[in-house]
């Protein structure tokens, strides 16, 4: 779930729309099951296999919510992967059996770590939840079948049949909903939904833009600190970089999102964000000119987007988990606000 700086934005067309990936099998592929009574929705593509499942839901007014029955709100544009039972994902260890953070999802070659798979007991569900444009999704358009897997052991194989065009249909089904309820695309996904609108899916990020030429010591202190991450030449989206004022000392400071940053050769350039980044979650650096003054590093967020208030420029606002969201009250928009208190960033109060 990040309010993710979505760069680059490119429209291309895919085999799967040719009608070939509409094949199906009783035992194997994936089928897209629509669902409005009462005002309740769900959009669920569903495993044949009953295994996994991606869902939006959500109601409208007047409909009563508590008909939902723990199934859950989820946010608008996002949408939730979801393993049944234990039948993929078994319990954690400890007091946390409720939780994992340590399941990775490969699709296309490439692995995405979730950030957080969450045990819903009131369906016997494990649930992740997933921006629109998240890059585990875009790889799923393009590339299909999946699997699950921990550090050691593949957990579950998940076949493409059906996958891509499925997720397309409902991730549009879910676009429409959440249009007709008056929600706002959020930042960094406008290309992906007008795509989706479009007809053409999926978008995917096109070659990052060459990095900008450094201007001055915070812009030269962002720049050494890419490169030195990637190992080689850092390739920055040209709206990955935010500015601010933080310090208010009247030069500009800079923010870093990683997930617009992709590094050009060397072991760090096959992975998402240089390797800053899992499923949902990408590092932010934020580069503050009274610090880089004074030869100090830059300070780490790991978050689901950033958003800038420019109404409270020493403000920095950061995505934060499903659980965190919940455990500290900040439904809908999973977003902590930070405030720069003269040497560092401190929650602000409420």
């Amino acid at each position: 779930m990040r309010i993710f700086v979505f760069l680059g934005i490119a429209l291309i067309a895919v085999s799967f729309f040719s009608g070939q990936a509409q094949a199906q099998s009783q035992n194997q592929g994936w089928r897209h099951q629509p669902y409005l009574v009462d005002g309740i929705f769900f959009e669920t593509l569903s495993a044949m296999d009953g295994k996994a499942s991606f869902v939006c839901a959500g109601y409208y007014p007047p409909a009563d919510p508590i008909q939902l029955e723990g199934d859950g709100i989820t946010q608008p544009y996002t949408i939730e992967l979801r393993f049944s039972g234990n039948q993929v994902i078994s319990e954690g260890q400890g007091g946390e059996w409720y939780l994992r953070r340590d399941i990775a999802i490969v699709s296309g070659g490439k692995g995405f770590r979730v950030p957080e798979f969450m045990y819903n007991e009131m369906i016997g569900e494990w649930q992740a939840i997933l921006p629109f444009s998240d890059p585990l999704i875009l790889e799923i358009l393009n590339n299909g079948g999946f699997r699950a897997q921990n550090q050691t052991t593949v957990l579950a194989r998940f076949p493409d049949t059906g996958l891509a065009l499925g997720l397309a249909s409902v991730l549009r089904a879910c676009d429409a909903h959440w249009g007709r309820l008056g929600h706002r695309i959020p930042q960094g996904q406008v290309g992906f939904i007008n795509a989706l609108r479009a007809g053409i899916a999926p978008p995917v990020v096109s070659q990052h833009a060459p990095v900008p030429q450094p201007e001055g010591a915070v812009m030269r202190a962002l720049v050494s600190e890419a490169n030195r991450v990637c190992q080689s030449r850092a390739l920055i989206g040209p709206h990955t970089i935010l500015q601010s004022d933080f310090d208010g000392d009247g030069r500009r400071d800079l923010v870093l999102d990683w997930s617009g940053v992709s590094c050009q050769s060397g072991p760090m350039s096959s992975l998402y964000g240089g390797g800053q980044c899992g499923a949902s979650q990408c590092s932010k650096l934020v580069f503050i000119s009274s610090r880089v003054a004074k030869g100090l590093p830059a300070i780490d967020f790991l978050g689901q987007g950033v958003v800038l208030d420019p109404a409270k420029p020493s403000d920095l606002l950061v995505g934060i988990g499903l659980s965190d969201c919940h455990y500290q009250g900040l439904e809908p928009t999973c977003l902590l606000r930070w405030r720069w208190n003269g040497t560092d960033f401190a929650i602000a109060p409420r």
